[in-house]
């Protein structure tokens, strides 16, 4: 990164604190601004603003402007959220009771009637539609109450829960804006209508650079800070950190743990490590190469894979997780001591003689925002190089490209990240819901012709013990701030960060 480069992103950065080309229709009295506004430099703001649109709402947006039923807490307990209570009515049905009093922005009253009605936008999107699949039906038992009806345990039903933000079901209904709209599609002239429960107030916005959230003065739950918040779009995470050290903002996300030693020696910024629920996973496609139909094969690039090395070479120690999420190990029987290195380069040396292993083969690389996935792509090739094995290496952005491509080559690699806690619904968000999922499905309809009875989660297990599924390591997120903000504090147990906690330290 040029410093010509970055003194023309500061520039940009400067001009747009004073500059906007949209602005979203607010109640008057909701247009005042606080005197403080905090720059937040992202890798990427919205481009739709409802939490069950296609790209959906990222969590930490969706959490400004809407709320959700419940939300984890940072010591993974469950707070109640627009819900006061629950309770257990039989095996399946589970009755919530909605807090009094809650008001959309719009002025419209929440009622039971609204989270239904979010519930039929749920089962509309095919996305989300799976996300929520184990939920079988909402019923509304009166306008303060409704019955959730499902197979699932109650901790199950909870963390699902945590990301059901609900709508205002007669501001959407009647015609002000559809949910699944994108900003382009929503703009009326200046203004884009948006109603949920949240603590921010949608303020001046520019879909390709910044987005301002402003305090919902009439919210109906706690939101002591009187901060303004302005969201500022940054791709590259060079650019990000140096607007940091250099107080154009405030707060930057996406900070990669060979950066850690500049922010450490600013006295005045400070790091957040945030644990991360994610993988990375490499595939191996046995239907591409037939020399991949042997396990002899696919364990010679499992013992290829240096792991002790990868976390030498992409991160320190302290910020990378186990090589699985942890949570979902867990759930398991305890495997091949998954946490011990299982670099055998001479037992791999051997497989690759003794079963004349092509030595030309193909990697397809799904980019992640941070650039992880690109990092593990490039470690993984020279390991793969050590062994005689060269790989011509495709990169995709897309999940179009991804589904069209992953098959066509003998290795994929990817990332998984996911905001759930319970370790079967972890299970159900990656076999359904991940880039691995098409590659499960399709293993699944193999084992499903023999054993009848044999589930997603069992045909995971298998192909991880197979090697057709190898697990890599992974970088936690990591947040950096000026010390004046207590950003440490924000975060919640699935490491999505509620901006209504921010405030400055006394």
């Amino acid at each position: 990164m040029s410093k010509y480069y970055y003194l023309v992103v500061r520039f940009i950065l400067l001009s747009l604190l004073s500059t906007s080309i949209v602005c979203f229709a607010l109640p008057e009295e909701a247009e005042t601004v606080s005197d403080e506004v905090v720059q937040i430099a992202v890798a990427d703001i919205p481009a739709s603003f409802s939490p069950y649109a296609a790209p959906r709402l990222a969590e930490q947006f969706a959490h400004l402007f809407f709320d959700p039923l419940l939300r984890w807490r940072d010591d993974q307990h469950i707070e109640p959220r627009l819900v006061e209570k629950w309770e257990t009515i039989s095996p399946g049905v589970i009755r919530f009771y909605l807090k009094q009093n809650i008001k959309f922005h719009s002025g419209n009253g929440l009622s039971s009637q609204d989270v239904i009605w979010t519930f039929y936008q749920i089962q509309e999107n095919p996305q989300t539609q799976y996300f929520f699949g184990g939920i079988d039906n909402i019923t509304a038992q009166d306008a303060d109450s409704f019955m959730v009806h499902s197979q699932l345990a109650e901790t199950q039903v909870l963390d699902y829960l945590t990301h059901f933000f609900v709508l205002d079901s007669h501001f959407y209904g009647a015609g002000n804006n559809k949910p699944k709209a994108s900003v382009e599609e929503g703009l009326a002239g200046r203004n884009l209508y948006l109603s949920g429960t949240g603590p921010y107030l949608p303020g001046q916005y520019n879909p390709y650079t910044h987005l301002k959230a402003i305090k919902n003065e009439h919210y109906w739950g706690k939101n002591e800070s009187n901060l303004t918040l302005n969201f500022l779009k940054i791709k590259s995470s060079k650019s990000r950190l140096f607007a940091l050290l250099s107080s154009d903002v405030d707060i930057s996300s996406g900070i990669t743990s060979n950066m850690l030693s500049s922010i450490q020696f600013s006295k005045s910024k400070s790091a957040v490590n945030i644990a991360s629920p994610a993988a990375m996973f490499l595939t191996i496609n046995d239907r591409k190469t037939s020399a991949f139909t042997q396990k002899e094969a696919r364990e010679a690039i499992y013992f290829a894979v240096n792991k002790v090395g990868m976390l030498r070479q992409s991160a320190s120690r302290s910020t990378i997780t186990d090589p699985l999420y942890t949570r979902l190990e867990e759930a398991n029987r305890v495997v091949d001591k998954p946490y011990l290195p299982s670099y055998r380069v001479n037992q791999s040396l051997r497989y690759v003689r003794q079963l004349k292993l092509p030595r030309k083969l193909s990697l397809l690389v799904m980019i992640d925002g941070p650039g992880n996935s690109e990092k593990m792509a490039n470690i993984f090739i020279n390991m793969m190089s050590t062994i005689g094995v060269h790989l011509k290496t495709t990169k995709v952005s897309t999940l179009e490209d991804w589904q069209k491509q992953q098959f066509s080559h003998d290795f994929t690699l990817s990332p998984w990240q996911s905001t759930l806690i319970d370790n079967n619904n972890i299970y159900h968000d990656l076999c359904t819901d991940s880039y691995l999922s098409d590659f499960i499905e399709q293993l699944y309809v193999e084992a499903k012709s023999t054993d009848t009875a044999i589930s997603l989660e069992k045909v995971f297990e298998s192909a991880k013990d197979e090697r057709k599924i190898i697990p890599l390591f992974f970088q936690n997120q990591i947040w950096a701030a000026d010390n004046r903000y207590n950003l440490n504090e924000i975060f919640s147990a699935n490491g999505s960060p509620y901006w209504d906690l921010l405030k400055r330290n006394q």
